[in-house]
């Protein structure tokens, strides 16, 4: 609080008058006077600005120089105030609704609190009267803060919550849509390993019924035969494959559904704690990573199943040329 003489650093311009009952006003046991009070104002990290009693700007201190100077291109954009000539203007320069403004100054719901906005300036505004004895206005103080970092990082944080919930709607639906094919390609390839042993038992059998009657020229109904057992046991193979691939995509899909449940507790949680910014982020984050992860692990599985299905239907498609031909050496 220690200044050499002169006004302190913050700019102050037609302060009213404020005389004390002695030559210093007590606070405590410390003797302050008036310029004592505006080096205390001065000395505090808060942005503060004082008007006088016709709303006339006299006084602003270090911090909120300081903080103007940091939107001092939107301010002159809109409007049309420099740094320079802020001080011994109206308030009402940046006032939209003048009357409304001085109506909540003239009213007793002191202080005021209002969030004010301008492009893409956001600055939380406080504002109270200081008064004498008598209650006559001596001077309004405006406490205010540039909020508009935070500001657009609730906005950013709260379409991004949208867009989490949205894609977690979205992957649930997917999830049910997997598991009802995962039950239905599990149940057709069980379908086609059944049927798929008893074409190859019956073929096999007549194979090699007619080979042995035939002698030595049924040499081709062995070979037939042969092949037959073969695409058998390669279509059983596949089956099998499928029926593994269906436990794992199960399995799968239950570890996305944790990871949505991981999802949705995130988001309950940075919708509470909207004050920790930056943690909030991070959850948010990691809500993203997961979605991507599960995401990405059903596309994997539900690929593998396509493949694996792909493969039971060629070893089908063979078995079922394979019996054509057999039936065509029987008929010759």
């Amino acid at each position: 609080l220690d200044h050499a003489g002169g006004d302190p650093p913050g700019r102050r311009r037609g302060m009213p008058s404020v005389r004390p009952r002695a030559a210093a006003t007590q606070l405590g046991s410390l003797p302050i006077d008036a310029t004592g009070l505006l080096r205390v104002i001065d000395s505090l990290e808060d942005n503060v600005f004082v008007a006088s009693p016709d709303l006339r700007l006299v006084y602003a201190n270090a911090a909120a120089l300081q903080a103007f100077g940091g939107i001092a291109t939107e301010v002159r954009e809109r409007f049309g105030v420099t740094l320079g000539d802020l001080l011994d203007g109206s308030i009402h320069r940046f006032h939209r609704d003048p009357a409304r403004v001085e109506q909540v100054l003239r009213s007793g719901a002191m202080p005021h609190r209002a969030t004010f906005t301008f492009g893409a300036v956001t600055l939380d505004t406080k504002i109270n009267r200081v008064t004498d004895r008598n209650g006559a206005v001596l001077c309004c103080v405006v406490c205010w803060e540039d909020v508009s970092r935070r500001h657009a990082l609730e906005s950013a944080l709260a379409d991004t919550v949208d867009k989490l919930l949205s894609g977690s709607t979205a992957l649930q639906g997917s999830c049910a849509i997997l598991t009802t094919s995962a039950a239905v390609t599990s149940e057709e390839a069980g379908s086609v390993a059944v049927a798929t042993e008893q074409l190859s038992a019956t073929l096999a059998e007549v194979a090699t019924i007619e080979a042995a009657r035939a002698g030595e020229s049924g040499r081709g109904f062995a070979v037939v035969a042969a092949e037959v057992k073969e695409l058998s046991n390669s279509t059983r193979s596949g089956t099998e494959g499928i029926a593994r691939l269906t436990e794992r995509l199960t399995q799968l899909l239950a570890e996305v559904g944790e990871s949505l449940d991981a999802i949705r507790g995130a988001v309950t949680e940075i919708c509470g704690e909207q004050h920790t910014i930056a943690s909030a982020i991070e959850q948010q984050s990691a809500a993203t990573n997961e979605i991507s992860g599960a995401t990405t692990r059903v596309a994997t599985a539900s690929a593998e199943s396509t493949i694996h299905t792909g493969h039971v239907a060629a070893a089908a498609e063979d078995l079922g040329t394979a019996a054509e031909a057999l039936q065509r050496l029987l008929r010759t």
